[in-house]
């Protein structure tokens, strides 16, 4: 709960001692940064996609896109602009970018509240079904 993408940075040594071969790796990380201000994270992000190439250099890792959210405080304009950010180190580093933020949202383009808890972040069990189908998808590709 509430971890940082530097907080996942400080913890890839571990994950890389235990999980010795994988084929995928997804990663989504971020969006505690930026509801609580921080937007000062792609180049750590870099790092942590540095450090997952140095360990497993015939994984193909994958990035997601931070989701939509309900909550006041961060617009969706702002947050589509951390999209981008995030998509760009994508294609610097060569990891494959999934834009899951539309698949989030309804008809009208705000996040479903179906999708959601009452927190407005953190997803419901529609919500996680959503996820687990897209990447069911990537998997099996």
């Amino acid at each position: 709960a509430g971890e940082t993408v530097e907080g996942l940075f400080r913890r890839i040594g571990g994950i890389i001692k235990t999980c010795h071969s994988p084929h995928l790796i997804f990663i989504m990380t971020g969006i505690n940064n930026v509801a609580s201000g921080d937007l000062d994270f792609i180049d750590t992000y870099r790092g942590v996609c540095n450090k997952l190439f140095d360990a497993y250099p015939s994984a193909k890792i994958f990035i997601h896109s931070l989701l939509p959210n309900r909550l006041p405080w961060i617009s969706p304009d702002f947050l589509q602009s951390v999209n981008r950010s995030i998509k760009k180190l994508a294609q610097e580093t060569g990891v494959e970018y999934l834009d899951l933020y539309p698949e989030f949202l309804d008809k009208d383009d705000t996040p479903s509240k179906a999708y959601f808890l009452d927190d407005g972040v953190h997803l419901s069990q529609k919500g996680y079904a959503i996820w687990s189908d897209v990447l069911a998808t990537v998997i099996n590709r």
